[in-house]
């Protein structure tokens, strides 16, 4: 059996391509809903909790101020259902044939934790973020905890050539109002989202807070 959670605070442009992209392998999916942002202003609730009943998941509601908090709140509620458990941000999306891979590889390995490469998203779902070097852990065993923003506190396997879509930078619409109140709105300087994202420009690297990267349209 293999159950899931999410996630989130205000994300209904996207919730529901993650939450379907899940449902075919998970006995169920937890979504944990934060009532306050991590940073800054809290902004109006949106229909995220509409569209994950209306898709039948489990939802859970807290006022976490940390991501470790919100992650772990919604594990202990996931380990409920299933000894594995994938954790899954609300902009990511999974190809059938890769979850299937991912499953069938935890099932026949002795790690508590499993990462793999994504493909992130730039502006648009027609753009991919290449050098991104971040390798988000997918699936984890009953028991492990996470122990700083995604962290978690067992080595995790990395397998090899399987991705998660990561739609970060591309959605949702007003992602000025998302990079402000996620766990990386620190490191966000005020002039980012007018400055570097709104003036991109087609054939030129994406400036981020702390790295450039190069851009490919897809």
């Amino acid at each position: 059996m293999v159950s899931a959670y999410i996630i989130t605070y205000n994300d209904e442009e996207t919730i529901r391509d993650a939450i379907r992209s899940l449902k075919f392998v998970t006995d169920k999916i937890v979504v944990a809903i934060s009532d306050v942002p991590y940073h800054g202003e809290r902004y109006e609730k949106d229909s995220t909790e509409d569209i994950a009943l209306e898709e039948g998941c489990t939802v859970i509601h807290g006022s976490w101020k940390k991501e470790k908090d919100h992650r772990n709140a919604a594990m202990t509620e996931a380990e409920k259902f299933s000894d594995m458990i994938i954790p899954c941000e609300p902009d990511m999306v999974w190809d059938k044939d890769d979850l299937l891979r991912l499953i069938d590889h935890a099932e026949n390995s002795i790690a508590k934790a499993f990462k793999v490469s994504q493909l992130a998203y730039w502006k648009d779902r027609n753009h991919i973020i290449l050098g991104d070097k971040y390798q988000p852990v997918v699936l984890v065993r009953r028991g492990v905890r996470v122990t700083n923003c995604a962290n978690v506190d067992v080595e995790a396997e990395y397998i090899h050539g399987i991705k998660v879509h990561h739609y970060n930078w591309c959605a949702p619409k007003d992602i000025q109002k998302k990079v402000l109140t996620y766990h990386h709105a620190p490191q966000i300087s005020k002039d980012w989202y007018s400055e570097k994202y709104c003036k991109w420009v087609e054939g030129t690297p994406a400036q981020f807070p702390d790295c450039t990267l190069e851009v490919m349209k897809i």
